[in-house]
């Protein structure tokens, strides 16, 4: 798998990347051709659970990574490449998810991606259990900033359906509109928006 599987000294199971893996992607020599940056992106994305937003980080370099030719590496290709190598300095241990704990979703979203952390609350400590992170189509450009952000948690929220799909849990948004608006459960303002809510009403959740 590529993870290692071990239970810390409260007795609680954790899991993590191999030391190898990302000892890997640090020593990376800069890409010299299209080739070489698919291979980084790819091991990139093998481990990309296990950190935050690391595809808004990533992506200039999945950019890069589809063209043919015309291969051109600049600053900010460089600048993706430096922060994904921190990145892996100190990867983060997860907790595997128990039978009993509430589980809350933090989700934050930009016009150029979304990204989320899903923690579990067991004895009143919160434990992160999972990270996510996806770039968005440039259609998401002429969404409003209540579409985009409601967009978001749909993604955000479906990736950890396996979790959340028949529970009660809680999601934090940086968007007071949204919070607003599901609180109040008034009109949709927007046809899109009402399509978005219809999704999420597939789950039962605190908005926050």
């Amino acid at each position: 798998m590529g993870h290692l599987i071990s239970i810390n000294d409260k007795g609680e199971a954790c899991i993590q990347p191999l030391n190898d893996r990302c000892s890997a992607i640090q020593n990376t020599p800069v890409p010299h051709n299209i080739k070489s940056v698919r291979r980084f992106v790819g091991a990139v994305n093998y481990v990309s659970a296990f950190f935050l937003n690391v595809q808004a980080i990533l992506r200039p370099l999945h950019k890069l990574s589809r063209k043919r030719k015309d291969f051109e590496w600049t600053s900010e290709h460089q600048q993706a490449f430096n922060e994904i190598k921190e990145l892996m300095c100190q990867p983060p241990i997860l907790h595997i998810p128990q039978k009993n704990g509430k589980f809350i979703l933090y989700s934050d979203t930009s016009r150029i991606a979304t990204g989320s952390y899903l923690t579990q609350k067991v004895n009143g400590e919160e434990h992160i259990t999972g990270y996510y992170s996806k770039v968005l189509p440039q259609a998401c450009q002429r969404y409003s900033v209540t579409e985009l952000e409601l967009f978001g948690l749909l993604i955000n929220v479906t990736v950890f359906k396996y979790l959340l799909k028949s529970i009660e849990f809680e999601a934090y948004v940086d968007h007071s509109a949204i919070v607003d608006m599901l609180k109040s459960k008034q009109e949709p303002p927007t046809a899109r928006i009402g399509k978005l809510l219809l999704k999420l009403s597939e789950y039962t959740f605190k908005i926050l």
